[in-house]
């Protein structure tokens, strides 16, 4: 599954996906995350890129199944250096300080273009159940 706001983006992806055959295992959802209700809760892998949302974050996590996969892209606190104004950047020590401690975390750090963006990158895996 495949949720984005944007019609554009999804239509990239379509496109990709028609190219790699992979229509019957994909599904498309063109909605906001803010409003959006996730019709499960046992994803093996939830990912977003360049999107911060606490709201979204708190409900997303918690879509990955044990033994799942969460990684997150979004903009660092340090990204104001180069867009004082900038909406949708991450607070410190966000996201990795809101994950639950059934959450370890494999990667957390900040990536600097040296340009024009300095992204924070997290990958956490939730813990499998105990037998």
């Amino acid at each position: 599954m495949a949720v984005d706001v944007s019609d554009v983006g999804l239509a990239l992806l379509a496109g990709e996906i028609k190219k790699q055959d992979l229509g019957d295992i994909i599904e498309l959802v063109t909605v906001d995350l803010v409003t959006w209700s996730a019709p499960r809760s046992n994803f093996s892998l939830v990912m977003c890129s360049f999107y911060w949302d606490r709201t979204v974050f708190e409900y997303a996590h918690e879509l990955v199944m044990p033994g799942g996969y969460l990684i997150w892209e979004g903009f660092s606190p340090l990204h104001l250096k180069y867009k004082p104004d900038a909406k949708h950047t991450m607070r410190e020590g966000e996201p990795h300080s809101l994950l639950p401690v059934s959450f370890t975390i494999v990667e957390c750090r900040d990536v600097d273009d040296g340009k024009s963006t300095v992204s924070r990158r997290l990958i956490a895996r939730r813990e499998s159940d105990a037998p």
